[in-house]
């Protein structure tokens, strides 16, 4: 066995290189370009949607006035509100790059806009002049009261499930968020490419025709989206080699999609613009869900805490004694989707005592997530945990030994399984971990949302 080594002190005053290197990049953050891209074209749409939306409730008739001031006043405070409160939340963390932030000031302005337009709906439905017979599945299918009821289904699924003690969210949770975005993604490239040039029938009987043409519009993407959605869940260490198959299958769907609504019949811009709530509803959804991960993040972590900070003998603090090398645990980033996972090596505990205590491989750690995440790969790894650091290891019992012995016998593992915390400094704060778990959501859910409406834009002049 290696010796112990010696805690890892530094003073305030010496500045090591590893030390220079954290003071500089937790002021100059770098943007990932691809995230920079999406949100800046995203803030660009997210304006247009509010100018859409300001025009369709101003163009109303003058008896309708009166209600059309009221919920644009409404709309504009509340994604004021949302925008504002986000803001101040995310720009507090200034070791966090601005695309990142921003990414996740969208996603709830963009939920803010939807519940405003739910509202618009409500209070001025009645005054929207649309052909009810070319367009019949606008009444009868309730998007929005679907969406509302499998968003407060997962809230109540969510406030339900206890709080992990692992400090991150529950995996299905991510599951349920990259499946939304993929089926969301996969409906808008594939239903232009299966509604065919309609004709007769649907000038005869548009609801008929629409009722069945929709389980081929509906259901293979909603089957292809769970591979997405598997790999993050049950293989995220395959996503590497994996993902780009995936993105080059939805590439040429999408290019056919194009191409496909470049030339559509009148008939046809009718049947796609029954399935768009679809579309609204799914990227409601997934916002919500989103929402719904960080405040399972922020929980989990909270939880977490609370678990490092009871007595002994369930918490031991020490220093990590490593038994092979010097690295005993890692942090790996699977990419924008897969979130991020951790590899921890079996290490010794040395407490205060001198007591030596095993930590198995395969424990669960909980670790300010590093700045660096920002910017890394899917699949990059890199160590978190060396020889020397301090740790808070949760979840021992007494060993429950009998005999003279008893007093002096060490704690062991408790059937709960043990937890390594690493201590924060001032700035490694949970708002900031909650933002570094959740902007790559944030960021793929604008990139989505714009790559979903460009094949309904495309031909959408009559």
């Amino acid at each position: 066995m290696t010796p112990a080594p010696e805690a890892k002190t530094t003073p305030e005053t010496e500045w090591t290189p590893e030390a220079v290197r954290e003071f500089w990049g937790r002021r100059q953050p770098i943007d990932d370009p691809w995230a920079s891209i999406a949100v800046s074209a995203g803030v660009l749409v997210t304006f247009g949607l509010l100018v859409v939306m300001y025009d369709l409730v101003i163009g109303h008739p003058g008896q309708a006035r009166w209600q059309a001031r009221a919920v644009t006043g409404a709309t504009l405070g509340l994604v004021t509100a949302a925008g504002s409160l986000t803001t101040w939340w995310s720009w507090r963390q200034r070791d966090v790059s601005v695309a990142a932030r921003a990414a996740v000031v969208l996603v709830a302005v963009h939920l803010a806009i939807a519940v405003s337009a739910w509202g618009l709906w409500a209070v001025l439905g009645d005054y929207f002049r649309y052909d009810g017979t070319a367009l019949p599945l606008i009444d009868e299918m309730p998007v929005a009261e679907i969406t509302l009821a499998l968003a407060l289904t997962l809230m109540l699924i969510v406030l339900g499930t206890g709080a992990p003690r692992r400090g991150t969210a529950p995996r299905w949770l991510a599951g349920v968020v990259v499946y939304a975005l993929a089926f969301l993604l996969l409906l808008a490239v594939w239903t232009p490419l299966v509604i065919p040039d309609l004709g007769m029938p649907f000038i005869v009987d548009p609801r008929a025709t629409l009722l069945a043409m929709a389980p081929s519009v509906v259901i293979p993407p909603a089957i292809y989206a769970l591979v997405p959605t598997l790999l993050v869940v049950l293989r995220p260490a395959w996503i590497g080699w994996v993902w780009p198959l995936v993105v080059a299958a939805t590439g040429m769907l999408f290019v056919a999609a194009i191409g496909a609504r470049s030339h559509p019949q009148p008939e046809q811009l009718l049947a796609h613009g029954n399935f768009v709530p679809l579309l609204v509803g799914t990227a409601v959804f997934a916002a919500a869900a989103i929402a719904l991960l960080a405040f399972a993040h922020a929980r989990a972590l909270l939880a977490s805490r609370d678990d490092a900070a009871r007595p002994a003998p369930w918490v031991q603090r020490g220093l990590v004694v490593p038994v092979y090398g010097d690295e005993v645990a890692q942090l790996i980033v699977d990419g924008y989707l897969g979130g991020m996972r951790t590899q921890v090596d079996a290490f010794t505990l040395r407490t205060a005592r001198g007591d030596h205590l095993i930590v198995a491989a395969g424990a669960r750690l909980v670790a300010p997530v590093p700045a660096w995440t920002m910017t890394a790969r899917a699949g990059e790894r890199r160590p978190i945990l060396r020889a020397g650091d301090e740790v808070i290891v949760s979840g021992f019992v007494e060993s429950g030994g009998d005999g003279p012995f008893r007093a002096g016998a060490l704690p062991i593992a408790g059937d709960a399984g043990l937890v390594v915390t690493v201590p924060r400094r001032g700035h490694e704060t949970i708002s900031r971990d909650v933002l570094l778990l959740v902007w790559r959501s944030c960021v793929v859910f604008v990139a989505v949302v714009l790559l979903a409406a460009l094949p309904g834009l495309v031909g959408a002049a009559p």
